[in-house]
C-alpha cells in the first residue's frame, strides 16, 4: 500500500484479473475493486493504493506522469 504526491496513474488490464485496494482518506476505510481484461482504472495523486494479481500471467499496462523515488510513500506491505 503506497501513494504518490505528484504521480497520476492509469492502468489498463491486458490480461488476467487484479484486485485494487484503495484507502478512502476521508474515513480510513479500505475498498477493493476488481480490474479485469480490457478495463481501465485511474489513480489520482494522494490516493493510497495497492494492486494484487489474482490470476497467473496477469498483465497490466501503466501509463503515468513521471515517477521518482522521492514521490513513493509506503504505508505498509
Amino acid at each position: 500500500m503506497h501513494f504518490h504526491k505528484e504521480k497520476h496513474e492509469t492502468w489498463y488490464c491486458m490480461g488476467g484479473k487484479f484486485e485494487i485496494k484503495m484507502i478512502d482518506t476521508s474515513d480510513g476505510s479500505v475498498r477493493s475493486y476488481i480490474l479485469a481484461y480490457a478495463e481501465t482504472m485511474t489513480i489520482e495523486p494522494m490516493k493510497p493504493h495497492q494492486i494484487i494479481a489474482l490470476e497467473d500471467n496477469s498483465i497490466i499496462l501503466e501509463i503515468s506522469t513521471p515517477d521518482s523515488v522521492e514521490d513513493n510513500y509506503r504505508l505498509y506491505r
